[in-house]
């Protein structure tokens, strides 16, 4: 009984955490949104003509004006979905459409699978020549108790894992692609509930009592101590790659809509979808 309690309060804690720092960033998002100074970056983006980018979770949300916003620039995309192959197909249709003369491709990938990952690294390293900008932005949160196929927590697989093998795989085009006075691009898409994150990488995989707050607070710091190990791993060994994480603030987007209350309150209080640079 006292154990069953424990575990309760555990539970009861990281959701608590989660929020409050959400909470927090979505007053100071608010705020600035009604009343900070607007960004208004039209086409104000540097031209990127000829150049290659990845990006994840390309298909939806944030992903997607990641996606629009390097098309405008001129990039060369191709996109990481998991979507099924009719609804891969039809957005690469509609983005061909909507930007005649880009090239964009929607590739298959699947974080939760290891092996989905190396098949598309593989592709992409025996069907293009260059990449200079990896955007490692897909992800998952506060999904219920699963482990995939390679037998990693859900979370951790997709939102880190997943990522880091990706990331490890490509970073020798990535390298090689690069100078010292101009450097390619990791960016990894994070999140400020990081901040409440416990520093004990070796519970990351082991929680006895499941809280699907911690296991996504966990990826999230997952990615932002790789980023921070990548950039002093680069550095050390004179590679030109940048390697950066960012919050992109609190968004309005499908990742939210299981969320308490968010499907009511996520157009009044936080961020709409919109470009911006990377």
């Amino acid at each position: 009984m006292l154990l069953s309690v424990k575990y309760f309060l555990q539970r009861l804690w990281w959701a608590a955490l989660a929020y409050g720092i959400a909470l927090k960033y979505i007053c100071c998002e608010f705020f600035g949104k009604k009343f900070g100074k607007k960004n208004c970056y039209g086409n104000a983006h540097p031209r990127q003509d000829g150049k290659e980018a990845v990006v994840t979770g390309g298909s939806r949300g944030i992903g997607l004006e990641i996606v629009n916003n390097l098309l405008q620039c001129g990039y060369n995309v191709v996109i990481g979905s998991s979507s099924s192959e009719a609804s891969r197909t039809a957005l690469q249709d509609s983005l061909l459409k909507k930007y005649p003369g880009c090239s964009v491709e929607v590739w298959h990938l699947d974080l939760a699978s290891m092996k989905s990952v190396k098949d598309f690294a593989d592709h992409y390293l025996s069907t293009k020549s260059a990449c200079h900008l990896l955007v490692n932005n897909a992800g998952i949160m506060f999904v219920k108790e699963e482990r995939t196929v390679d037998g990693y927590e859900k979370h951790f697989s997709v939102n880190y894992l997943g990522h880091c093998l990706l990331t490890q795989l490509l970073l020798p085009m990535l390298a090689k692609c690069s100078c010292r006075e101009n450097h390619t691009r990791i960016v990894n898409c994070t999140s400020c509930i990081h901040f409440v994150g416990g520093r004990d990488v070796t519970d990351f995989q082991k929680q006895k009592n499941y809280s699907k707050y911690k296991a996504y607070i966990d990826s999230k710091l997952s990615q932002v101590m790789f980023t921070s190990s990548l950039q002093t791993y680069l550095d050390k060994n004179k590679i030109n790659v940048k390697v950066n994480c960012v919050h992109p603030g609190v968004v309005d987007t499908d990742l939210m809509s299981s969320v308490l209350l968010i499907p009511r309150l996520g157009s009044i209080f936080f961020k709409v979808r919109t470009f911006y640079s990377l």
